[in-house]
């Protein structure tokens, strides 16, 4: 049995857009696709944070892949998890429960779900 986990630090692996599993499509019409098909999560002790998340834009004849990282620093407090991006001090809130990260975009209105990766 793999102990619960007592702290959030450590990385994760997306699981779930929407309550839908990775890769999920994002956006789409009859001109192409749009959809996340890999992210990850790392919170370290240093209070910092790495998000990286992959995508692919599929366009009539043209497939290409995106990979974006966002950076900052990490706050706790109690379950709650607050993100501040590193580039231009947006934050990002979500909550903690052993080894579950769950983070709710304010922008496009979607729920991430990570899973801590155990070792």
């Amino acid at each position: 049995m793999v102990p619960v986990p007592t702290t959030p630090i450590g990385s994760y692996d997306i699981q779930s857009v929407n309550g839908k599993p990775v890769p999920v499509v994002i956006a789409a019409d009859g001109n192409y696709t749009q959809e996340f098909t890999a992210g990850t999560i790392a919170l370290g002790a240093d209070t910092k944070y790495t998000v990286v998340l992959t995508t692919r834009l599929t366009i009539p004849g043209n497939v290409q892949v995106f990979v974006d990282s966002t950076t900052g620093t990490w706050v706790q407090a109690g379950n709650a998890i607050q993100l501040t991006n590193g580039a231009d001090g947006t934050n990002a809130s979500g909550t903690w429960d052993k080894g579950l990260l769950t983070f709710v975009s304010l922008d496009d209105k979607a729920t991430y779900v990570y899973y801590q990766r155990r070792k």
